[in-house]
């Protein structure tokens, strides 16, 4: 049983090209890739002054208080998330730049696999993945 559509199949040399345990392969570099860079961030690029500092709680007192603006103008700052917490704005900030880092990593690396599998110039692979993209 073949695609529903015929613009939906493969060219034969990327159908033929890339073998199921390639393609598994790819998927879980890309994956963990992905996934990766989130604890990676977290523990790497966020400064060590920040990660050791303490949101001030009313409880820790002689602890380093850190300006955080509230989210909104009624909103009461009696809860501020830990910092290095995943809902730490800092955190935040650096895991979303890894996670682009990430995303062009991978779509370079399917660029790379048309490219290469198919034998293509990088102006028909780029073109062939945004034709399949858009139909």
């Amino acid at each position: 049983m073949g695609p529903i559509s015929p613009s939906l199949g493969l060219p034969a040399p990327l159908a033929l090209g890339i073998t199921p345990q390639s393609a598994h392969l790819l998927s879980l570099l890309f994956t963990t890739t992905y996934v990766g860079s989130l604890y990676l961030a977290q523990t790497i690029a966020l400064p060590a002054s920040i990660r050791s500092q303490k949101v001030k709680s009313p409880t820790s007192a002689g602890s380093p208080e850190i300006e955080v603006q509230p989210i909104a103008s009624g909103d009461v700052d009696a809860h501020q998330p830990e910092v290095g917490s995943r809902d730490h704005p800092e955190t935040i900030k650096i895991r979303m730049k890894a996670v682009g880092v990430a995303t062009s990593l991978s779509l370079f690396g399917i660029f790379w696999v048309v490219k290469d599998t198919g034998n293509y110039a990088w102006g028909q692979a780029v073109s062939f993945h945004v034709i399949h993209l858009l139909s």
